[in-house]
């Protein structure tokens, strides 16, 4: 699954995880 689509997904279920998913979106683009 695309990491950023899991990130957004996340964001809409739960808007407080906000600061998680964009720790996970920065994890996935320095993956990259």
């Amino acid at each position: 699954m695309n990491p950023r689509l899991f990130a957004i997904l996340n964001e809409v279920k739960n808007p407080s995880a906000r600061t998680l998913t964009d720790i996970l979106m920065d994890s996935s683009l320095r993956s990259e």
